[in-house]
């Protein structure tokens, strides 16, 4: 299938195609890893997205991790994928024990600055997740709420990566602070999660994976 075949590319990348990939704005980062605070990093599936897995080799402060749903069965390719994602150091957390985890990290940190939680929460959200209802694109829609939930419980800071292609090929990955209109409102990130999403759609809407799938 096309997604297997993405996978298959850009998984199975060696090191020296990191060439591929610019991290920029990495001083947000580091400004936010100095003041001791986890990172809840959102995004959204653009092509090339895997590469943040990459995070890692480009600064021992922080660690990546990666938020995912388990499936409710044993699968192959979902379990090789987790281990390419994890190559380069990152880690992989069930979002049915992030907390837990998250935790357990945190208090045995071995001299990590922060931790940055990737959460990728363009996708329709399943019957009995937590979720509240945006305008995307125009149209009325559901997004997880979860990570929110799960950023304020740690007390952490909000952080969108944007993915972009320029004209020589390389992705970029930008790092932005989410900033809320309502500070009041309790999922003002993940409302402002999906304004800088529809922004990043908007200016590059060849490099979103989920036209005409199912999506927020």
């Amino acid at each position: 299938s096309h997604f297997l075949t993405f996978y298959v590319n850009i998984l199975t990348l060696p090191k020296l195609e990191l060439k591929n990939i610019r991290i920029q704005n990495l001083d947000l980062i580091q400004e936010i890893a100095n003041q001791n605070k986890i990172i809840i990093c959102f995004g959204g599936h653009f092509l090339n997205y895997e590469l943040m897995t990459a995070l890692p080799l480009y600064s021992d402060n922080f660690c990546f991790c990666n938020l995912y749903r388990p499936g409710e069965k044993y699968n192959v390719i979902e379990s090789w994928v987790y281990q390419q994602r994890e190559r380069f150091g990152a880690i992989n957390i069930p979002s049915t024990i992030a907390y837990k985890k998250i935790f357990n990290l945190v208090s045995n940190n071995n001299g990590v600055k922060s931790y940055i939680i990737g959460s990728l929460a363009d996708i329709t959200p399943e019957a009995h997740s937590s979720c509240i209802s945006v305008s995307f694109l125009n149209h009325q829609s559901k997004v997880y709420s979860g990570t929110e939930i799960l950023g304020r419980k740690l007390n952490a800071a909000f952080v969108y990566a944007k993915i972009k292609r320029n004209n020589n090929d390389v992705y970029c990955v930008e790092f932005k602070k989410l900033i809320p209109d309502d500070k009041m409102d309790s999922y003002a990130y993940t409302r402002a999660y999906v304004k800088e999403l529809e922004k990043n759609i908007i200016e590059q809407p060849e490099l979103w994976m989920l036209w005409g799938a199912s999506r927020i």
